[in-house]
């Protein structure tokens, strides 16, 4: 075997606590969840007076362990008689970024009208913005990617309609966010990760609008450490509680910024704790065969309910927690004393590699306490034995799962995956291309769709798994250990190749070749053996580039009796036989269906394999499978009176939208214009293929854009004509306001004001009735409007977000939110 076992980097364990006066002894059975977390650190206070306690908040976050990032904006105090307390919070190691009022010109915008304001949380002056266009608009704020390398969180004074976004200025790597939603000034934090801080980098605050009917205002931008002060007035002597939660939610916090002043009381620090579930196990720690685990739950005030554990669990993009038909669910028992233990049988439900472990403990109460580490689990090497007596298994094969780009595994491979996982087979192989580039994020969300899997997973790496280079290598080894090997399991010996080692692609080296021989040739009595590459042997059109190395492999496959080989590269199903040796080329694992190749090679499958004692099966599976393009879940906006429904499907499969049919076209893509109303639309798809059928709803939500026709040049003064129209009509009665100035159109939708003196710019917004309202900047004396009028473009038009109640707490996915390197 060639391969490296990753040096694991500890992940810190994840443990959701919740402040609770006084601890009860763990007990109870399955059932119940609660969001609430909490942690606390006890205060003895001896005499009244200002108790200031110093907090590092990493190094809290790291002994608790705690669940994420702790939050001390919203941290309480509770006193000797129960009532609580707010206590005034002091950010440690503060950098000033920008105080938007003495000149410091760190700030730009685009498509938003800038202007300063006396409206300030802090000093004299902030900074005013609202959006210029429905698509684009922003406001950044350089920070020096040394100030943000020395600190971890940033804060800022923030109110009215915007989503906060702090990223590198032109790459698409965000280091956090937070939302305001507020018509008064709120303190708002976003924590980030300075390891994850270039120097060599360009970094910004990105302000982007969330509703051009609202004014913003941002003020004090500033960075902070780990370290903060809570100080507050102790009236009485007692024990005391400061409770820090984690971070619930990436909106605006209350607090009480600055120091507590006063004569200072006596009082002692104790060691912080809270509602916790311990781990035995720990960061990094090998796991092989069946294990116990074993966790300890203490600080709960009302009984346990339930004990559970999950692997490889995110929870966005999987299933629900409690689910057991999906993924690995592990439920614990009582064993005295808080502490609660299970079984868990590595070997037969996970794969090798590297996997993250939560815990969860919930209690009648409703909290939920959690933990999470990371572990490696190791079972098979060469020469490994499996369920040595089992003459009757199955296992699926599937394979080029690859995204077309991007991080994000596409939605037919999960499909894909959930048909398969239905099942029930016993082993599980990807014949590669899992992931697009090799890069670590790619990985990441490549196990969080697999985690769906329970059994044991062999990938023959593809060329895309290293297509960066040696990094995307390192990342396959970091997450799954080893790059060639082979195992038997019951009577049948399994070989995995690799054509895809750096330095030997598209090939394989005289070292992985003479291997291969010589573990054939020690496994001669294996009743089955089963081959694994990625690049052809047996290819349709593209396989491996070595002509003498195909031919080579092929003569020892057949000298040694091999059964079947199975393949991916190929973005097609392929099969035949050649010297006794059976053959598959099984590409259709979710990455794009291949044109070039016959029709009726391309769809979407894997491949069962049932061994029944000498006898193999080969079963291929065509579940039907539906994935739409850039939808998410919630409601997309648009203005547009059609709107594009586009996605995959296999092939031949009927598809239905809106109850008219659809071609797929050879490769199983589909795409159609939606005629809409205005408000709501629900999009019906449904595709059906081999007597099933899978649906899906796409919500859009269509805010119609009015035209606009300026009758005149823009003059301070003089009076200037707006012509207002909505779906092709005059809009009587629309209401249009010019920087404060206000006037109704008539029946022919024409509405009369003078143009304001003394800006340089100045904001047009028009309200229309059954039409998106909208504004656009104005720059006076621009000159004259040569055919007495102009039409605003629909480019300059902005469309406002003005939600009606009835969808006012639908999730709105708006494209191109987020601010783009190319604007």
């Amino acid at each position: 075997m060639s391969g490296r076992r990753c040096q694991l980097a500890p992940l810190i364990a994840l443990l959701v606590l919740v402040a609770i006066p006084a601890p009860h002894p763990a007990q109870g059975g399955p059932g119940g969840s609660s969001p609430g977390q909490r942690y606390w650190i006890p205060v003895a206070v001896d005499s009244p007076g200002v108790v200031s306690v110093e907090v590092d908040l990493r190094s809290l976050e790291s002994s608790l362990p705690a669940a994420g990032r702790l939050d001390p904006l919203t941290a309480a105090v509770v006193g000797p008689d129960g009532s609580e307390l707010r206590p005034r919070v002091q950010p440690g190691q503060l950098e000033l970024i920008d105080d938007l009022e003495s000149g410091v010109d760190l700030w730009s915008g685009r498509k938003c009208l800038l202007r300063p304001s006396g409206d300030a949380a802090v000093g004299s002056g902030a900074l005013e913005f609202r959006a210029g266009a429905v698509e684009g608009s922003w406001v950044r704020i350089n920070i020096p990617a040394s100030e943000l390398s020395s600190h971890s969180r940033l804060i800022f004074w923030g109110k009215g309609n915007f989503t906060a976004v702090l990223r590198d200025a032109t790459l698409p790597q965000e280091l956090g966010s937070a939302y305001v939603a507020s018509p008064d000034y709120r303190i708002v934090e976003i924590a980030y990760d300075p390891s994850q801080v270039s120097e060599k980098r360009p970094y910004a605050l990105f302000l982007i609008p969330n509703d051009v009917t609202e004014i913003n205002r941002v003020d004090e931008v500033t960075l902070a450490g780990d370290s903060v002060t809570l100080s507050w007035r102790a009236e009485s002597p007692g024990e005391y509680r400061v409770l820090l939660d984690t971070v619930s939610y990436p909106g605006p916090r209350d607090a009480l910024l600055g120091l507590e002043s006063g004569p200072e009381a006596s009082f002692t620090v104790g060691e912080p704790g809270g509602f916790v579930v311990q781990p035995s196990i720990s960061d990094g720690q090998t796991l092989s065969g069946v294990v116990r685990l074993e966790v300890r739950v203490q600080g709960n005030l009302s009984p346990i309910e339930w004990v559970q554990a999950r692997l490889d669990y995110v929870g966005a993009g999987q299933g629900e927690w409690g689910d057991p038909s999906w993924g690995v669910l592990l439920n614990l028992s009582p064993a005295g004393d808080g502490s609660w233990v299970a079984e868990w049988d590595t070997a037969h439900t996970t794969w090798d590699g590297l996997h993250s472990i939560r815990f969860r403990a919930a209690e009648e109460g409703g909290r939920v306490a959690e933990s999470e580490v990371s572990v490696w689990v190791w079972n098979v090497e060469n020469g490994t034995r499996l369920d040595p007596d089992r003459t009757e298994f199955s296992f699926v094969v599937i394979g080029d799962n690859r995204p077309s780009g991007g991080w994000r595994q596409p939605g037919v491979y999960e499909q894909l995956l959930a048909d398969a996982v239905l099942r029930g087979p016993d082993l599980y192989f990807n014949v590669g291309d899992v992931v697009y580039s090799g890069e670590f994020r790619e990985y990441v969300d490549f196990v969080r769709a697999t985690s769906a899997i329970r059994g044991p997973l062999f990938i023959a790496m593809g060329n895309h798994e290293d297509s960066i280079g040696k990094e995307g290598q390192d990342n396959f080894l970091h997450f799954f250990g080893k790059l060639f090997y082979s195992f038997d399991y019951g009577n049948s010996h399994f070989v995995v190749l690799n054509a895809n080692v750096v330095g030997h692609r598209y090939t394989l080296s005289e070292q992985q070749i003479e291997w291969l021989e010589r573990d054939l040739e020690e496994h001669s009595d294996a009743e089955h053996v089963f081959v694994f590459i990625h690049q052809p042997v047996y290819k349709y059109a593209h396989g491996l580039e070595d002509p003498s190395v195909e031919s080579r492999l092929r003569r020892i496959f057949e000298s040694h009796g091999v059964d079947c080989v199975f393949q991916g590269h190929e973005h097609m199903f392929y099969s035949g036989e050649e010297g006794g040796v059976r053959f598959f080329i099984t590409g259709g694992g979710g990455a794009e269906l291949d044109p070039q190749y016959p029709p009726d090679t391309l769809f979407f499958h894997y491949i069962l394999v049932k061994v029944r004692g000498g006898e193999v099966r080969y079963e291929v599976v065509k579940p039907p499978v539906l994935e739409l393009s850039d939808v998410d879940v919630g409601a997309i906006l648009t203005h547009e009176g059609e709107f594009v429904v586009s996605g995959r499907t296999q092939p031949f499969a009927k598809v239905l939208v809106d109850g008219e049919e659809v071609s797929p076209s050879s490769n199983g893509m589909f795409r159609v214009r939606v005629r809409l109303q205005p408000g709501l639309n629900e999009v019906r798809v449904r595709a059906e293929a081999g007597g099933k059928s899978v649906e899906r709803t796409v919500r859009v939500l269509y805010r119609p854009v009015p035209t606009v026709r300026l009758g005149g040049p823009v003059r301070p003064g003089e009076e200037l004509e707006v012509s207002v129209g909505c779906l092709g009509s005059p809009a009587p009665g629309a209401v249009v306001r010019l920087d404060g100035v206000e006037a109704a159109a008539d029946e022919l939708g024409r509405a009369r004001l003078v143009v304001p003196r003394g800006e340089k710019e100045l904001l047009l917004e028009v309200h229309a009735s059954g039409c998106q309202p909208y504004v656009e900047i104005l720059y006076p004396e621009a000159g004259t409007v040569g055919g007495g009028g102009v039409e605003l473009p629909r480019g300059v038009v902005v469309a406002v977000v003005v939600m009606a109640a009835a969808v006012a707490a639908m999730v709105l996915r708006r494209r191109g939110r987020s601010p783009s390197p190319s604007t």
